[in-house]
């Protein structure tokens, strides 16, 4: 009796690990995005800049920041269009050309290196 409820218990965690697994911060938005900058003073133009997923906004878009002091932001609209004006790779793509691209993740997806 108590084999079987450890194992039904175990089975049931199992899916619900995989299922967060699958499912970023917002559903439907990725939680990490990699872009170009093209830093118009060319003192610092970044090819791999990362961006983080940092909150919703009443619209329901999503904003991303990066960690460092750069006021470069992204926002990808409630229909799923990247706004991103000098970021020339993701700037008016869809979220599936970015993942297509290997520009959009998820934490529970590792990141490749080059």
């Amino acid at each position: 009796m108590h084999t079987n409820v450890l194992i039904i218990a175990l089975s049931v965690f199992g899916l619900l690990i995989a299922s967060s697994s699958q499912a970023g911060v917002f559903t439907g938005r990725p939680d990490v995005l990699v872009c170009s900058v093209d830093d118009p003073s060319e003192v610092q133009p970044w090819d791999q800049f990362v961006f983080y997923v940092s909150g919703r906004l009443e619209d329901g878009g999503v904003l991303y920041k990066s960690l460092t002091s750069n006021p470069v932001l992204i926002t990808i609209t409630s229909d799923g269009r990247v706004e991103a004006e000098n970021l020339e790779d993701c700037d008016g793509k869809t979220v599936a050309e970015l993942r297509d691209e290997g520009r959009a993740f998820d934490f529970s997806t590792q990141l490749a290196e080059p």
